[in-house]
């Protein structure tokens, strides 16, 4: 399929772009090229190719979940500015 300027004015026109007239040449080139590179990609045969559903294995393998690290609140709660009832007590940033 070949583009005329006048297909491109018409697809400039239907996306809402305004291009300018000096580079139409130079336009009109590289979407010819596009256009030549999925007409050959829709010539390749692609009948007995399976659908690609995810880039990942989708069986993929989980850890236990399981604690890996001890409770340490009581031995860092000193350390804090502000505590109350086993909680850190920071400023409120939100206004209400």
């Amino acid at each position: 399929m070949l583009l005329t300027q006048e297909d491109l004015a018409r697809l400039a026109e239907f996306s809402q772009l305004e291009l300018a007239t000096v580079g139409t040449d130079t336009t009109l080139a590289h979407l010819q090229q596009l256009i030549d590179v999925v007409d050959t990609l829709s010539t390749i045969d692609t009948g007995d190719t399976q659908p690609l559903l995810h880039l990942f294995d989708p069986s993929q393998p989980l850890r236990e979940d399981v604690v890996t690290e001890q409770d340490c609140r009581e031995d860092v709660m000193h350390l804090a500015a502000n505590t109350a009832d086993h909680h850190y007590v920071v400023p409120q940033v939100i206004e209400e």
